[in-house]
């Protein structure tokens, strides 16, 4: 049975997905960096999701909780290490898809 908290917190899930175009080639070691800063910060900010980097391009589907989602979302915005950021599906979900990753 689910907890009432966790039923209030699935009804303001949000799905955010994008891409974007990195401004130089990171190394194995940056992105190794950057996963695990990333890994922390949305461990705090109960957000899930996936990543991919492949020749020079960032995909990126983050979920969690709306508000946290937008933070996250503000942060990436402002990083210098990508460009050409583009939305490509920003909705309400009721669940997640990475809920264990």
């Amino acid at each position: 049975m689910q907890s009432a908290s966790a039923a209030a917190d699935a009804r303001h899930l949000c799905s955010v997905v994008y891409r974007s175009r990195a401004v130089s080639a990171l190394s194995d070691f940056d992105l190794y960096r950057l996963v695990q800063t990333a890994q922390a910060r949305n461990e705090t900010e109960s957000i899930t999701g996936l990543m991919l980097y492949d020749d020079g391009r960032f995909y990126q589907w983050l979920e969690g909780p709306v508000d946290n989602v937008a933070r996250i979302m503000r942060l990436i915005r402002t990083d210098r290490r990508h460009t050409d950021i583009e939305i490509l599906s920003d909705k309400p979900t009721a669940s997640r898809q990475f809920g264990d990753w």
